[in-house]
């Protein structure tokens, strides 16, 4: 999980040791998931020296219920 509050340090540190394409976002409460981040689309707008929060990546997830057929 990435929490919304992290740091591009903590950040960075936590796709480096799992190495996922994807992570959820959390505010604190890892069963209330706020969305998800890209890591490709982190890496692409850091690199241009842009200010980082969390915030500005998260991506709405899309939830199908499990009766949908």
């Amino acid at each position: 999980f990435i929490d919304i509050a992290d740091s591009l340090e903590q950040v960075k540190s936590k796709i480096c040791k799992a190495g996922h394409s994807r992570y959820p976002v959390i505010d604190k409460d890892p069963t209330a998931i706020l969305g998800l981040v890209k890591t490709k689309e982190i890496a692409a707008r850091v690199t241009s020296g842009e200010s980082f929060k969390v915030e500005d990546y998260i991506q709405e997830i899309l939830f199908l219920n499990e009766n949908t057929s």
